[in-house]
């Protein structure tokens, strides 16, 4: 279950978003006051924390979802309806 690529690329993806999102928004919120005023260890703590709970809600996942997969979701059980 864990040992798959596929895992550990859906994993890292996710962690990469969560990242990116994450310090986007961390900084945008810090930088309220000017660039002088981040507090750039709070601000690498709170990323590091969004990184580590999206791993660890990859690792958690994996036994629930399609085997070899970082999601929750079974693949294959969400159906494309076309809108009207």
């Amino acid at each position: 279950m864990y040992y798959t690529k596929r895992f550990w690329r859906e994993t890292s993806d996710r962690a990469i978003k969560t990242f990116g999102g994450t310090w986007f928004a961390v900084l945008t919120a810090e930088a309220v006051g000017g660039w002088n005023d981040i507090d750039w260890a709070h601000s690498w703590g709170v990323v590091g924390l969004a990184v580590g709970a999206s791993l660890a809600w990859s690792i958690g996942s994996a036994p629930v979802g399609t085997e070899g997969s970082a999601s929750m979701i079974p693949l294959g059980t969400v159906k494309h309806t076309p809108t009207e």
